[in-house]
């Protein structure tokens, strides 16, 4: 019996609030967070940024990864930025007429109704809004909080989204989310593909190397609190998520079967990083290398199937 594909918790924000943007501009089709998120590209790489480790290519952000997951399942979007409130927030109210804005990146350390925002500064954020009346934003936060309200101000703040490493422009939203073609799933993965493979690029394996020897090293609190905190848990589900889309396709799936080794693997690596045992953790890395390896030899001969 094959084992189940997870459904859960995550940390799948900019993926869950366009699911919910999509289901809004077309009601009664479900839209599944896995494609979604798989099609942003955000599955098949591993960087060190600034130290930390990041499950996801380099050079990606999600930022990027929203727009080409819109365009590879057929859905266009306006994206727009601000460079003062007052302009972001009159769009704002013009823009929801005709439904939900997706909002972001934001600074979740700017997020008030999150009882430990005073420790999230910096750390990206999406979110869906609802509403603007004259003083307060009302917006689902796919971090567990519908229905949100906060002072337009303090949002504001948040929206600035100052700290956000990756963030080039304020006041980000996207709005007018709507369908350009009818895409089949097999379609959407199929133009996927060789995006995926120069996402993944061979030199993640040195990344997951490199960390595997920083651990060896010894890793500060701010990295072992975002790898267990962030980065293990989101790396098992994305993989977890994006082998269940493939395995759809039948010539996909020695492509599946490895991002589902991967998947385990990080699930596995939690227990160890949590507890501080770090010599199975660096053994781990080296095994992750080793499987993005075998990854990338297997997409680079699918491409030509596409």
């Amino acid at each position: 019996m094959p084992s189940p594909s997870y459904v859960g918790s995550g940390a799948y924000c900019y993926t869950n609030c366009l699911a919910m943007a999509l289901s809004a501009a077309e009601p009664g089709i479900g839209f599944d967070t896995r494609l979604i998120e798989t099609c942003t590209g955000s599955p098949f790489g591993f960087c060190l940024e600034d130290g930390m480790p990041m499950f996801s290519p380099a050079d990606w952000n999600p930022d990027i990864g929203v727009d080409q997951a819109l365009r590879l399942l057929g859905w266009e979007a306006s994206r727009r930025h601000f460079t003062d409130l007052g302009s972001a927030t009159d769009e704002l109210r013009t823009a929801l007429i005709s439904g939900p804005v997706v909002i972001g990146p934001v600074d979740m350390g700017g997020l008030r109704h999150h009882p430990d925002s005073d420790s999230q500064s910096e750390v990206d954020h999406f979110v869906l809004a609802i509403d603007v009346t004259h003083t307060d934003m009302v917006f689902h936060d796919p971090r567990g909080y519908p229905w949100s309200r906060l002072p337009i101000g303090i949002f504001g703040e948040a929206w600035r989204a100052e700290g956000v490493s990756y963030c080039v422009d304020s006041y980000v939203m996207r709005s007018d989310f709507h369908r350009t073609s009818d895409v089949s799933e097999a379609e959407s993965l199929n133009a996927l593909l060789p995006l995926a493979a120069d996402l993944a690029g061979r030199e993640s394996a040195n990344e997951y190397r490199a960390f595997a020897d920083v651990i060896r090293d010894g890793l500060t609190p701010e990295q072992r609190g975002f790898l267990v905190w962030f980065s293990l848990p989101v790396a098992a589900r994305r993989r977890d998520d994006a082998s269940t889309v493939l395995r759809t396709v039948p010539a996909y799936e020695p492509f599946a079967d490895l991002l589902y080794k991967q998947a385990q693997l990080c699930g596995l690596l939690q227990y160890p990083a949590v507890r501080g045992d770090d010599v199975v953790l660096a053994d781990g890395f080296g095994r992750l290398a080793d499987l993005h390896e075998a990854m990338t030899d297997v997409l680079f001969t699918l491409i030509p199937r596409c």
